[in-house]
């Protein structure tokens, strides 16, 4: 049986529930070596925990896979940004894109 692709608003939604302003989605992410996936972003090693522990929770579309671990991690200055890579995910439409970068503080 193959991997269930998760939406990615499955994630973003999660992490309005979780209401921590530490805690954000980015959207997608392109990173150091070509990297491309959906990323987070954190402030501390404890947001990190509480979004590991959030995601094992949730117990439901594929996010409690994404709580063994993160793809991809790169140093902000103000936090880090984690991400999962993109073949995890089903592809974000254009449409979905958009509404992240209204959204987000990183557009």
């Amino acid at each position: 049986m193959p991997d269930m692709k998760i939406n990615p608003d499955a994630l973003r939604e999660l992490i309005e529930d979780i209401g921590d302003p530490d805690i954000r989605f980015y959207g997608v992410y392109n990173g150091r070596a070509f990297f491309k996936g959906i990323g987070v972003t954190v402030e501390s090693d404890s947001d990190l925990m509480r979004l590991a522990c959030a995601l094992k929770d949730h117990g439901s579309e594929g996010l409690d896979a994404l709580a063994s671990g993160y793809d991809h991690s790169d140093s902000m200055g103000y936090g880090r940004v984690i991400a999962w890579n993109m073949r995890r995910f089903i592809e974000p439409t254009p449409e979905q894109e958009s509404e992240w970068n209204e959204d987000s503080e990183y557009a």
